[in-house]
């Protein structure tokens, strides 16, 4: 068994949320260790929101992109989003690509294909940096997304993106039920780590591992909702569990940017609003319906009514808002009344304990 394997076996093994610090080795795998002590080997990670990281040392590194990554991923991508711009001929919000990069050379000389689907293409791309290339339907707000997850771990580093005229053959795609802009284009970004959620589910079989997966990708959804972002494809192959245990996301085509968007799919994580990820409960059956992590997102989902309640929206009368609703029907919805904020405590409530 390969070192990415025995790494996620070992993380699930001992994520049994007895430990009060978790420590990640170089190679991947994470041990526990009791309060206060200190990690020999490794660097402290923290999967439980009420464990405070260690202020021990962490495992230094003499390269300079090393250190900045580590800053990066220390700060949560809080100080170090990428920049946005407005496209002048899509309109699209699109981030600066990094100083250096041309995306061209990886339009010119594409890769192997890893894979496609109805929106695009996707090939290996050598760089520098080295990554991915989309080719095909860029939702409007597929780079927005990547710039504003940028550093969390739960997404793709954008590299850059490129649009393709006439710009005139921008559309709607209801096909995917999706009511976001696509425009013909292409978008390099890095490579997800890691194997989509169906590969590794299939080979756990014990209950207590699944959880420790479904725990790990919950928390990874926390993440893009409170980020105010909603994937709305989020399927199995969508869903990627890296060596370490944590959870990443890919293909954000169909993704909307706006709190009311995020709320919507994170309501449905216990509601069934979010028909995607309610199949990994029912269709695929990945998870259970028991299992500790559903069983906290249906008791906050009723904490997080009684809140929307006592600002006059009742989420019952709500049912029509799946996934994917158009911009103009959530607006004119109850929650089109209410401000970022509150929707962001609404959010709050929903993922407490995650």
């Amino acid at each position: 068994m390969g070192k990415s394997s025995s790494g996620i076996v070992e993380y699930l093994d001992q994520l049994t949320f007895e430990y009060a610090q978790l420590c990640q080795r170089d190679n991947g795998s994470v041990y526990g260790i009791a309060t206060g002590r200190k990690c020999r080997k490794g660097r402290p990670i923290s999967t439980r929101p009420e464990v405070k990281e260690s202020k021990s040392k962490t495992v230094k590194s003499t390269s300079p992109k090393s250190k900045g990554k580590e800053a990066k991923e220390k700060a949560g991508g809080g100080d170090d989003k990428l920049q946005l711009s407005e496209d002048p001929n899509t309109k699209f919000m699109v981030p600066k690509s990094p100083e250096g990069y041309d995306i061209q050379k990886d339009i010119d000389k594409p890769g192997d294909t890893l894979g496609g689907g109805g929106m695009g293409w996707v090939d290996l791309s050598k760089g520098p940096p080295p990554g991915v290339l989309k080719k095909g339907k860029l939702g409007q707000y597929e780079a927005e997304v990547l710039a504003r997850l940028q550093g969390t771990g739960v997404a793709p580093d954008f590299h850059g993106a490129q649009f393709i005229p006439p710009f005139s053959t921008r559309v709607v795609d209801f096909s995917f039920g999706a009511h976001v802009l696509q425009q013909e284009g292409y978008l390099a970004m890095s490579k997800m780590g890691g194997r989509p959620l169906t590969k590794v589910a299939a080979r756990i079989k014990s209950d207590s591992k699944k959880d420790a997966l479904e725990m790990s990708l919950v928390r990874a959804r926390k993440t893009i909702h409170q980020n105010g972002i909603a994937h709305n494809d989020m399927h199995p192959g969508n869903i990627f569990i890296k060596p370490n245990g944590s959870t990443g996301f890919i293909d954000f085509g169909l993704s909307q940017v706006g709190y009311r968007f995020a709320l919507i799919e994170a309501m449905g994580s216990a509601t069934g609003q979010d028909w995607q990820f309610d199949r990994l409960y029912s269709g695929n059956k990945i998870f259970r319906q028991d299992s500790p992590a559903r069983t906290r997102l249906r008791d906050n989902e009723q904490r997080a009514r009684q809140y929307l309640m006592s600002l006059g929206v009742n989420w019952g009368n709500l049912g029509f808002l799946q996934i994917r609703t158009k911009k103009e029907i959530v607006d004119e919805s109850d929650l089109g009344n209410l401000s970022d904020d509150q929707i962001k405590k609404a959010l709050d409530i929903l993922y407490e304990g995650f």
